[in-house]
């Protein structure tokens, strides 16, 4: 092990004083990042039991998977809306039934072994209907939270591609910490939120020479899931949604670090920017959160200074705050909007595609 690699092991270790390790409360990386920038220096980083056990058991895929879970048939996938810690042995599932008498779609999410996986074992919870009336499909991940559908089926038959839409296009949602909290419809806001975003990107046309989306997640600071370069298919794009890492664990949000991302490392040559393609941002704000303040009590990150780096590095900002408008500070961060027009309010997280066609004008118009 070189010198770099003596430093990155000290540091990541230094950070918690305790092994983690791999049940489903506790088993995170320290630092993710880390880890990857470990794994480039020292590609037998997940062999050293030490480090894979301590500083990167998710990046090194010892974790148990984190998974949707319902036991009961569901038309609606988003009302399957809870989640599970499967065991180390085990595979998120997704049942799907189409009916052929109706045409209607039916779901059921969960851990599956192995061997069910591989088509042992199955059996299937779909009610008493004769089989012949129903396409049963079957399919496990080994992701978390990667058994939500993710075929153009489910998003509405009104989805249309924008031709003329072409954007550099970053995405930052509030990774609210929602555990102990349930005052919105619907309970859990993920499965609303990712149904949501998966509509939104069947809405564009993502590739090279079209639209390409890059995803932070923002609490105490602003998390890159994706750079715009990372993902340039619509499919490859719902697969990464269907996956996003929440970790809901903050209830407080820095405006000032999301100003920051924008206005210096969001629309980077690194991160697959394209100068001659116009920026468009997007930020997701539960009502909920606590924003950061001065000494003063002033909300950090919502001045004209703020405001005005925000619109150098874009000059098309949309917010969208979900819940009342005038229940939180955090709604201040509306100031970094591009103008009145592009703040959008809804109720909760089941409210959200109600705005879909709204917020995909105000992105390529």
């Amino acid at each position: 092990m070189d010198w770099m690699n003596l430093v990155w092991t000290y540091s990541l270790l230094c950070v918690v004083p305790v092994v983690l390790g791999v049940d489903g409360d506790t088993c995170r990386d320290i630092d993710t990042q880390a880890c990857v920038l470990m794994a480039q220096r020292n590609p037998a980083l997940c062999q050293d039991q030490v480090l894979r056990q301590t500083a990167c058991p998710k990046f090194c895929n010892i974790c148990p998977l984190e998974c949707y879970h319902c036991d009961v048939s569901v038309r609606d996938y988003v009302n399957c809306n809870m989640t599970t810690i499967c065991d180390l042995n085990q595979q998120c599932m997704l049942q799907k039934m189409h009916s052929s008498q109706d045409g209607h779609d039916e779901y059921v999410m969960g851990c599956a072994s192995l061997q069910l996986c591989d088509g042992g074992g199955l059996t299937l919870t779909f009610g008493r209907r004769e089989l012949q009336e129903r396409n049963v499909e079957v399919t496990c991940c080994n992701t978390d939270r990667c058994n939500l559908p993710t075929e153009s089926s489910t998003v509405p038959t009104t989805t249309k591609h924008i031709p003329s839409c072409v954007r550099d296009i970053v995405l930052i949602v509030e990774d609210y910490n929602e555990k102990n909290d349930h005052t919105h419809t619907g309970g859990y806001s993920t499965p609303y939120l990712v149904a949501f975003l998966k509509e939104l990107v069947s809405s564009l046309t993502i590739g090279l020479s079209e639209s390409l989306v890059e995803l932070s997640l923002a609490d105490s600071d602003v998390h890159s899931i994706w750079s715009l370069a990372d993902h340039t298919t619509n499919d490859s794009l719902l697969t990464a949604i269907n996956g996003i890492p929440f970790r809901h664990q903050k209830d407080n949000l820095d405006i000032s670090g999301i100003v920051n991302y924008v206005s210096r490392d969001a629309f980077s040559i690194r991160s697959g920017d394209r100068p001659s393609v116009p920026n468009t941002v997007v930020i997701f704000v539960d009502h909920r959160a606590r924003p950061s303040t001065s000494r003063t009590g002033q909300v950090n990150g919502v001045d004209y200074g703020a405001q005005h780096n925000v619109h150098l590095a874009s000059g098309n900002v949309i917010i969208i705050n979900i819940g009342p408008p005038d229940h939180s500070d955090v709604t201040k961060i509306s100031v970094l909007a591009t103008d009145a027009s592009h703040v959008l309010t809804v109720a909760d997280y089941a409210a959200l595609s109600g705005i879909k066609e709204t917020l995909v004008n105000l992105i390529c118009n």
